[in-house]
């Protein structure tokens, strides 16, 4: 194994610094120390140093015990902003999230996807507007991470995809000269949003339950791709071989058959919201539908625990609408196998819900200008 010099040694420290107070709001310099395992001296050049940079702010003293007082230091949450686009079927979402991962400004507007320049120039031209609007510095923004509904190619060329009914394969077009940008697909970017949220080196699986059904497996902190970049794509895992629903894929049987939220809108014939508003009230139909839905969602993830074994984060449109159903979840779960009864791992909601892809798509350029300190 190659030896770590010097200089690199201090990059890992100072990234290591800042996600530190990311995370713990603020610390003085000998609670950094402490807590990283840092000698003071080291963790008080750094310190300084991302205060040169405008990255870091002292914002007064610790209250003393008799010794000598310590400075308090805290992330300028403003220092630097990346914009997160998701595209969709029927609507965009834009966001703005500073160097924390906060979403400082947000906007949802109805329009059909369609393929084409035209399209996508409009999209710049609503970004373009939405920044001036949100009151954000465009010189502090670091890059724009776009979130898709579909599989997208290595080159980033092109990415296959249900939006359109007469196509697969959809061409993607350069998004402007301003700043970097890069397509993502929507249930990597929405994992991204809860793997950068607590900035912690974790293993989990990330299901996404939204219009699509999708998700990625998180190794270490790390998003682990796959060999074709296919891997998390659970939406197209068949859970009811015998069955003839298709998939917009054209197999069959596949969990977004059952688990999409166009399902729940269907039956409350309203959106996916309504069908929970319903089925607190005790709409029979719902009801009815919700405990196949439960049922469906039970096997999915019990093949994925299986196959994993680490928690799993329910996310999407549906996630943070199931909290309450997890006990029932969890039931379900159980009857599936007797192995199930002693894992340790759990399920879990995940913090962001409809702008969900779009933070994590703009936290890939917080997380990139972080990894370039």
């Amino acid at each position: 194994m190659a030896k770590i010099n010097t200089a690199e040694v201090r990059k890992i420290n100072k990234k290591s610094i800042l996600r530190y107070l990311i995370k713990n709001t603020e610390a003085t310099k000998p609670q950094i120390a402490v807590d990283l395992k840092l000698s003071v001296p080291t963790v008080g050049a750094i310190v300084d140093e991302l205060v040169e940079e405008g990255l870091l702010e002292n914002v007064g003293m610790q209250a003393s015990s008799g010794g000598r007082k310590a400075a308090i230091y805290r992330v300028i949450r403003d220092s630097v902003h990346a914009c997160g686009i998701e595209i969709s079927q029927s609507h965009v979402i834009f966001v703005i999230v500073n160097t924390c991962g906060e979403i400082v400004a947000s906007e949802r507007i109805s329009k059909p996807f369609a393929d084409g320049k035209e399209y996508i120039d409009s999209i710049e031209e609503y970004r373009e507007d939405f920044v001036q609007r949100s009151g954000v510095d465009p010189q502090t923004i670091t890059g724009i991470g776009i979130s898709v509904q579909g599989l997208i190619n290595a080159d980033q060329t092109c990415f296959s995809s249900h939006m359109l009914d007469n196509q697969r394969k959809i061409r993607i077009y350069p998004l402007t000269d301003r700043y970097p940008y890069i397509y993502l697909n929507d249930g990597t970017a929405s994992c991204m949003s809860e793997c950068y949220a607590n900035q912690e080196e974790r293993d989990f699986v990330y299901l996404m339950l939204s219009r699509t059904v999708g998700g990625a497996i998180v190794q270490n902190g790390v998003i682990w791709q796959g060999t074709d970049s296919f891997a998390g794509e659970f939406g197209h895992m068949r859970i009811h071989p015998g069955d003839d629903k298709v998939c917009y894929c054209g197999g069959k049987g596949h969990a977004w058959c059952y688990l999409s939220s166009d399902r729940l809108e269907e039956v409350c014939d309203g959106p996916y919201w309504e069908f929970f508003d319903k089925l607190k009230e005790g709409d029979t139909a719902c009801r009815e539908f919700f405990s196949t839905f439960l049922d469906d969602l039970a096997l999915l993830v019990y093949n994925i625990r299986m196959m994993n074994n680490s928690d799993i984060v329910l996310g999407g449109y549906l996630g943070r609408h199931l909290g309450p159903y997890l006990p029932e979840l969890e039931q379900r779960i159980q009857k599936q196998d007797h192995l199930y009864t002693e894992s340790t791992t759990r399920i879990l909601t995940g913090q962001y819900d409809l702008e969900a892809a779009g933070v994590g798509a703009a936290r890939y350029f917080i997380e990139q200008y972080i990894q370039s300190l």
